[in-house]
């Protein structure tokens, strides 16, 4: 297996009026062999923003070579019922068209509460996919719970 990138960017993207976002810039980031499978793995999560209670929904895209690595870890091992329940209710799949767009299915895009504008947030090697407006309310909460400030200078703390 080749080297796997890692994502760190954040993009923004309209879905169109079929549920589809122009993939173009991140695919370019895939590997050829990647990019000729032009199938992708999703799963459903959300986060708590600390101290609120407050749940964010979101969900990640992984390319065919992280879920393989990713369910191997995690999922492989589950027992059958729990492993179906699993892959049933947080997994789907997206795929490519000719044109390079990504079809997010519409249960994906209605759990985030996505209306149009969506936010991807590299995660190293898989992508969040936001609703803009729930992105920016979290980070919004994040740094009134932990100043930016803290991360400034991160690499030149000596341990």
């Amino acid at each position: 297996m080749g080297k796997m990138n890692s994502f760190s960017e954040k993009y923004g993207y309209s879905v169109d009026e079929k549920g589809r976002i122009n993939f173009k810039k991140i695919i370019k980031r895939l590997h050829a062999e990647e990019k000729e499978n032009a199938n992708y793995h999703l799963l459903r999560q959300t986060v708590e923003l600390y101290g609120s209670k407050k749940r964010y929904p979101f969900f990640y895209i992984f390319t065919e070579r992280s879920w393989k690595k990713f369910y191997d870890e995690k999922v492989e091992g589950m027992d059958t019922p729990l492993r179906i329940k699993f892959l049933t209710n947080y997994c789907g799949e997206a795929s490519l068209d000719n044109s390079e767009r990504l079809s997010f299915p519409k249960e994906f895009l209605g759990f985030i509460g996505a209306e149009k504008d969506l936010i991807l947030q590299g995660d190293g090697e898989k992508i969040q996919v936001w609703s803009k407006k729930n992105f920016e309310e979290y980070l919004k909460g994040l740094s009134k719970l932990s100043p930016s400030t803290d991360l400034d200078d991160m690499f030149s703390k000596r341990s």
